[in-house]
């Protein structure tokens, strides 16, 4: 099981996170990857990494007051027929949390172990 312990071990610039933020991140990740923590070491790292950069974007977002995926409503009528819809209008900082890994240096790493994780190594017959 993934603890706040092993995060502040592997990222010791984040041992300012409380135990509620860290909480909070660690209902994410499942969101993003199909692997629990403590199963491989690989995918171990590859967790850590995305926790990271979901608490780099999530911090931000929320520390600017931005609120996440508003979205706007506009509606159009043709005759008797009327319909309503959401129109795209997140922030830059909305589409770095829908997966802007590119936006933090965990993000980019975390691109990387995931990439590198499942390329194909062909075996010798």
């Amino acid at each position: 099981m993934l603890t706040k312990e092993i995060f502040d071990t592997k990222f010791p610039e984040f041992t300012d996170v409380t135990a509620g933020e860290f909480s909070n991140t660690l209902g994410l990740y499942p969101n993003y990857v199909g692997f629990e923590y403590g199963n491989d070491k690989k995918q171990d790292n590859i967790i850590l990494y995305l926790m990271a950069h979901l608490y780099v974007t999530v911090t931000s977002a929320a520390s600017t007051g931005e609120e996440l995926l508003t979205p706007t409503i506009s509606s159009q009528s043709v005759g008797g027929v009327s319909l309503g819809y959401a129109v795209n209008s997140m922030s830059s900082r909305e589409r770095s949390l829908m997966g802007d890994f590119e936006s933090t240096k965990y993000g980019k790493m975390y691109l990387s172990l995931l990439a590198n994780s499942f390329r194909y190594s062909p075996r010798a017959v």
